[in-house]
């Protein structure tokens, strides 16, 4: 079996000039950007409730009922990272692969 991550796009017209923001605590908001240089973990965030993108004329919101990474790789896209299901260590402290076989509903609003 292979590593498997399960990812959410969204693509808009919102030129968003590789800047994002996503909620601190669901109060605060954080002003993200996306570097290209760095890889994608490094670009990943954790979003509370709410991660948006906007221009001058528009903003494209997500809510989200349950805390997630997320991230905002090219301009006019949302990436939401669901789930993840590992067959061996990443060396983060767990110890062991991730191989949980729930079922994670998840619950999305887009303004």
């Amino acid at each position: 079996e292979y590593n498997r991550e399960i990812a959410m796009r969204i693509t808009s017209n919102v030129y968003n000039q590789n800047r994002f923001y996503t909620d601190l605590n669901g109060y605060q908001i954080q002003s993200r950007q996306t570097m290209s240089k760095l890889p994608l973990q490094a670009n990943v965030y954790p979003m509370t409730t709410m991660i948006y993108i906007q221009d001058d004329s528009i903003r494209l919101t997500l809510l989200s009922a349950q805390s997630l990474g997320v991230a905002s790789l090219k301009n006019g896209q949302l990436e939401v990272f669901m789930d993840r299901r590992l067959m061996q260590d990443d060396n983060r402290g767990l110890g062991q692969g991730i191989q949980d076989n729930k079922i994670t509903a998840n619950l999305f609003r887009l303004l």
